[in-house]
C-alpha cells in the first residue's frame, strides 16, 4: 500500500510594487518657479531694515502737528491751509521732529512750502544737514537726496519762518527711504531654473453638423477650422548668478 503524499505548501506570489509614475513635467516647472520666488522675493529682504517707508509721523498734516512734531508758538493749523506759521520779531514759529532712519540708506526730502521765507530742513549725526527755502505765494516743491552713513540712527526734520516776516505755509514735509532692495543669489551655485516649454497650438477639427430634421435648412459648414487662441507662457524666474 502506497503511503499518500501530502500536498506542497502553495507559495503566495511575488508581491508586485507598483510602478512610480514619473512626475509631470509641469508640475516639476511650477515647483522650479515657486523655488525662485521663495529666492527672490523671500530671501530679497533688505538685511539693513525695510525699505519704501515713511521716516515722519504726520506728513501731511492731515491732522494738526501737534501729532508727531514739537512746535513753537505762533503756529496753527486748518484742514485747509495745513500748518501756517506767523514769525515774530523774535522767533522763528517753527516745528521740529525727531526721526529714526537706517544707516546707509537713500532718503528722499521733501517738502511744500509758501508764503514768506519758508525753510525747511534735516540735520543730524551721519549726514550732510540740508536746508531749503522758498519765498512765493505760490506752492513750491523743496526737495533733496539725502544719505546717511553708518553711525546715523536719528535726524532731526523741521520747518520754520524767519524773523520779523509775513507767514508761511506748510502741506508736506517728507523723508522717504528709497533704498533699492538687495536680492542676494539663489542658494545651489545660482543655476538658473528650469523653464515649462511652450505648448503648441492644436487647430481643433472641422465641426460636422447634425442632422436636420427632415425640411429644415442645414446651417453653414465653417470655411476653415477654428484654432484656439495661443497661450501666453511666461518665463519661470530665475535665479541671479552668483559673482
Amino acid at each position: 500500500m502506497r503511503t499518500p503524499v501530502p500536498p506542497a505548501t502553495p507559495v503566495p506570489p511575488a508581491t508586485r510594487r507598483p510602478a512610480r509614475r514619473p512626475a509631470p513635467r509641469g508640475a516639476i516647472a511650477g515647483a522650479a518657479a515657486l523655488a525662485a520666488a521663495a529666492c527672490l522675493f523671500t530671501l530679497g529682504a533688505d538685511p539693513a531694515g525695510a525699505t519704501g517707508q515713511e521716516a515722519v509721523t504726520n506728513p501731511l498734516f492731515q491732522s494738526p502737528p501737534s501729532e508727531g512734531w514739537t512746535c513753537e508758538s505762533g503756529v496753527s493749523w486748518s484742514y485747509d491751509t495745513r500748518v501756517e506759521g506767523r514769525p515774530g520779531a523774535y522767533d522763528f514759529a517753527g516745528c521740529t521732529q525727531q526721526v529714526t532712519v537706517q544707516p546707509n540708506h537713500i532718503y528722499d526730502f521733501s517738502a511744500f512750502v509758501s508764503g514768506a521765507y519758508a525753510f525747511v530742513g534735516v540735520s543730524g549725526p551721519g549726514i550732510e544737514p540740508v536746508q531749503l527755502w522758498a519765498n512765493s505765494p505760490n506752492l513750491t516743491q523743496l526737495r533733496r537726496s539725502v544719505t546717511t552713513g553708518p553711525d546715523a540712527r536719528t535726524l532731526t526734520v523741521y520747518f520754520h519762518g524767519w524773523y520779523g516776516q509775513g507767514p508761511y505755509q506748510v502741506r508736506q514735509v517728507s523723508l522717504y527711504d528709497t533704498t533699492p532692495v538687495y536680492i542676494p543669489p539663489c542658494p545651489g551655485g545660482g543655476a538658473s531654473l528650469p523653464t515649462s516649454p511652450a505648448p503648441t497650438p492644436t487647430p481643433a477639427s472641422t465641426p460636422v453638423p447634425l442632422a436636420a430634421p427632415s425640411g429644415a435648412p442645414l446651417p453653414p459648414s465653417p470655411s476653415s477650422p477654428v484654432s484656439p487662441p495661443p497661450s501666453s507662457v511666461s518665463p519661470s524666474p530665475s535665479c541671479l548668478p552668483r559673482p
